[in-house]
C-alpha cells in the first residue's frame, strides 16, 4: 500500500477533501451512532470528485476515563462508564471498544466510496468548544504529566488497532492542538514530540500532519518561549505542515474583499510561509467562509476556485473545506454557542447541494482534462528574508503578493538560517535589531558577488548602514505619521512609525516623497545592488483595506518590478495585467508549461509576452489567439499553456 505521503504530497498529485462530522449529529456522531447516514454523507462527498476526508475519534467518546474518589475526595482509581477498568489491552488504554468498531466500520464506509481518510487523534479542541474525558477537565490536558500518559495509552492503542485499514492515509495529534491548554514554547513541543514518536512506533508507514494554526516564526537563538507553537518546531516534528487560511480569523485578511487578490491568494502564500521556512509541504487544511453573512454563494465559488487555481499553480498538495454537511439543526454545544458553526457545509440540511460543493466537481473535471498527472514544480527567482521583532506574516503576504503582480516569483527563509543561493533577496519591514551582524554582513557579501538586496525599514537599527548604503543620515525620528510616494508620479500613500531622513551620498534616489524627503535608493555593491526603501511598505500593504486590488490606481508592484528586472526578464512567460499571475513550470532552460490565474471576478482579456520563438502547444481553459498572443481568462480561473 502507498501512503498518503507517497501517493499524494510526494508525487505531486493535487488532493481535495473536506473535514467531516456526520450530517445529524456534528460532534455527537459516535454516541449517537447512524451507520445507514454516515455511508450516505461517504456517498455524497465522493459524488463531487473529494480524494479524502479528515475525520476526528472525539477524544472524551473514545477515552471515556471518569476519576473515581474516595473519602475527603481522595482520587481513587480510574473507571470506564463507571466500572473499573477491564484487564484488557482496550481497557489498560482507557479506550471504549464500542468506539473503535465504529471507527472502523467508518473506515470501510470510505474505502467503498474511494476516500482516504486522515485522522485527528487527540481531538479535544473542536468548533469552539473543549471536549476532554471527565477524568481531565479541569487539568492542563497539554503539561500535566499523568493526562499525557493516558493520551499516550490511547494514541498507541488506536494507532495499532487501525493502522492495517487501507483507507487511512494518514494520522495527526489532533486538532488545533495548541487551542487545549497553555503551554509554553518548550512545553509545546515537547508534547506535539511525545505524540509524534509514539505515532511513528506504532506505524512508521503513514506521514503525521500537524493539524495546527494560527503558527509563528521565530528566532530559536532568541529562546523566544513567548510565541509558544512555532512553524520551526512543528516543522521538525511532523511530516506536513497546516494551515487553517480562514479570511475571519487571520491577522490582515477580515479588512479585504473576499474575492480581491490578497484573499485570492491567502492560502497559498500562508501555506508557503509555513512549508518554506519549515522545509515541509504544507498544505491547505481547513478553509471555508464560516457564516452566510460573510459571503453569499456566488462569492463563495468565485473565491474557492480561485485557491484552487493558485494553490494547485504552486505546488502546494491539496486543500479541504470545512466542513461537509451544514449543522443548523443542532442543539448542542458548540453549535448553540456559535454562529459560525452552523452553516458551513457543502450540503445543507435537506441533503441539497450547495453552489460551492460543485466548484469542487469542476476542478476534478479540469484537473482530469490535464495531458499530465502531476504539475511539475513552479520556479523561483527571489528568497523573502523574514527577520526578528517583527510581523512576519503581514510582511511575507506582502511580499508574495508584489512579487506576483510583479511578474516573479519567490520563497520564504527566516533570518537565523544559512541564506539559500539565490539572485535576489528581500527583506521586508526589518524591526528594532531584527538582523544580527552575522546575518547582515551575510546579505552584504551575497551582493558584493553579485546579488540584488533590497530592504525596507520599519524601526531597523543596523549596522554597518550609511557608508554601505551610500547614504548620510539627518535624523531617525520615533514617531508615527504617513507619507505619500511619488512613484513615476503616481501618490502611493504609506504608514510608519519611524521616519529616517536620509540624504544621498553614493546611492542613486529612485523616489521621492510628496515632502521631497528622498525614500528609495539604488546602490551599487560590488558586483551587485543595494536597493533601500525607508517606510515598511509591506506591512502598510497587509494592515490596510483595498491596497491591491486595483494596481492601475496604486501599482505598489511597480517597485518590486525596478528591484527585479533581471529576474522578471528570465521569464519567459509575462503578464501585461498584473491581476493575471503567473507561474512557469519545469527544470529545463524553457518551461514545460506555465499556468496563469485571473485573480478577478471578471473575465480578462490580455495579452502575452513569450521568449522568442516560444509558443503554446496547447491552451486548456482559455481562448488563445497566436497570432496577437492575445489570452481571454474568466473570472477566478485559470489557464495551462503547455510548451
Amino acid at each position: 500500500m502507498k501512503t498518503m505521503q507517497e501517493h499524494w504530497f510526494e508525487s505531486g498529485t493535487f488532493v481535495m477533501g473536506c473535514n467531516y462530522w456526520a450530517s445529524h449529529a456534528g460532534t455527537n456522531m459516535w454516541r449517537e451512532w447512524n451507520p445507514a447516514i454516515v455511508q450516505k454523507d461517504f456517498q455524497r462527498l465522493a459524488s463531487l470528485g473529494l480524494d479524502f476526508l479528515r475525520i476526528f475519534p472525539l477524544w472524551p467518546d473514545f477515552q471515556p476515563l471518569e476519576l473515581l474518589r474516595s473519602a475527603g475526595n481522595n482520587p481513587k482509581e480510574m473507571a470506564l462508564h463507571g466500572m473499573p477498568l477491564p484487564n484488557t489491552e482496550a481497557g489498560h488504554a482507557g479506550v471504549d471498544e464500542t468506539m473503535v468498531q465504529r471507527f472502523r466500520q467508518v473506515c470501510d464506509f470510505a474505502q467503498k466510496c474511494g476516500l482516504k481518510l486522515a485522522v485527528g487523534l487527540v481531538t479535544g479542541w473542536m468548533s469552539g468548544r473543549m471536549f476532554a474525558p471527565p477524568a481531565f477537565l479541569e487539568r492542563n490536558l497539554l503539561t500535566d504529566p499523568e493526562v499525557i500518559r493516558w493520551q499516550v495509552r490511547f494514541v498507541k492503542y488506536f494507532v495499532n488497532a487501525l493502522k492495517d485499514h487501507p483507507a487511512i492515509v494518514a494520522w495527526g495529534p489532533g486538532n488545533e492542538c495548541n487551542c487545549m491548554s497553555p503551554a509554553d514554547r518548550n512545553q509545546s513541543w515537547l508534547w506535539c514530540q511525545m505524540i509524534a514518536d509514539t505515532i511513528r512506533l506504532c506505524d512508521p508507514t503513514r506521514p503525521i500532519i500537524a493539524g495546527m494554526h494560527g503558527l509563528k516564526s521565530c528566532a530559536d537563538r532568541r529562546r523566544d518561549t513567548k510565541t509558544s507553537w512555532t512553524i520551526q518546531d512543528m516543522g521538525s516534528i511532523f511530516d506536513v505542515l497546516t494551515t487553517h487560511p480562514y479570511p475571519l480569523f487571520t491577522p490582515h485578511a477580515g479588512h479585504d474583499p473576499l474575492t480581491g487578490i490578497k484573499n485570492c491568494f491567502h492560502a497559498t502564500a500562508e501555506s508557503h510561509f509555513y512549508g518554506d521556512i519549515a522545509g515541509k509541504l504544507c498544505f491547505a487544511e481547513e478553509i471555508g467562509t464560516l457564516n452566510s453573512m460573510t459571503a453569499n454563494e456566488l462569492q463563495k465559488q468565485q473565491y474557492i476556485q480561485n485557491n484552487l487555481f493558485n494553490l494547485w499553480a504552486h505546488d502546494c498538495p491539496g486543500l479541504a473545506w470545512w466542513c461537509g454537511f451544514d449543522q443548523l439543526h443542532l442543539q448542542h454545544p458548540p453549535y448553540d454557542w456559535n454562529a459560525v458553526e452552523r452553516e458551513l457545509g457543502l450540503f445543507r440540511n435537506d441533503g441539497t447541494t450547495k453552489p460551492v460543493a460543485k466548484t469542487f466537481a469542476k476542478f476534478r473535471s479540469f484537473l482530469k482534462s490535464l495531458p499530465f498527472s502531476s504539475l511539475p514544480h513552479f520556479r523561483r527567482q527571489a528568497v523573502c528574508v523574514l527577520s526578528h521583532e517583527q510581523d512576519s506574516w503581514a510582511n511575507a503576504w506582502s511580499c508574495w503578493l508584489l512579487a506576483k503582480q510583479a511578474g516573479f516569483d519567490l520563497e520564504f527563509q527566516n533570518w537565523d538560517e544559512p541564506l539559500r543561493p539565490a539572485d535576489l533577496y528581500l527583506v521586508p519591514g526589518i524591526c528594532g535589531d531584527g538582523l544580527n551582524r552575522t546575518a547582515w554582513l551575510d546579505l552584504l557579501a551575497r551582493a558584493k558577488a553579485g546579488a540584488t538586496v533590497y530592504l525596507s525599514l520599519d524601526t531597523a537599527l543596523l549596522s554597518p548602514f550609511d557608508e554601505v548604503m551610500g547614504v548620510i543620515p539627518q535624523g531617525r525620528l520615533q514617531l508615527t505619521g504617513s507619507t505619500v510616494l511619488s512613484l513615476d508620479e503616481v501618490p502611493l500613500p504609506v504608514n510608519f512609525q519611524v521616519q529616517f531622513l536620509l540624504e544621498p551620498d553614493t546611492a542613486t534616489v529612485l523616489a521621492h516623497d510628496f515632502e521631497d524627503n528622498a525614500v528609495f535608493f539604488q546602490k551599487k555593491y560590488g558586483k551587485g545592488n543595494l536597493f533601500l526603501l525607508t517606510v515598511p511598505l509591506e506591512r502598510y500593504l497587509a494592515e490596510h483595506t483595498d491596497t491591491l486590488n486595483d494596481p492601475e490606481q496604486k501599482p505598489y508592484y511597480k517597485l518590486y518590478q525596478t528591484i527585479a528586472q533581471k529576474q522578471i526578464r528570465s521569464r519567459a512567460v509575462l503578464s501585461n495585467n498584473p491581476l493575471v499571475t503567473v507561474t512557469e513550470h519545469g527544470t529545463g532552460k524553457l518551461p514545460e508549461a506555465a499556468v496563469l490565474v485571473n485573480n478577478t471576478t471578471g473575465k480578462i482579456t490580455m495579452r502575452l509576452t513569450l521568449a522568442k520563438g516560444l509558443q503554446p502547444r496547447k491552451v486548456i481553459n482559455a481562448k488563445y489567439l497566436p497570432k496577437t498572443n492575445s489570452l481571454t481568462i474568466d473570472g477566478n480561473s485559470g489557464t495551462v499553456l503547455i510548451f
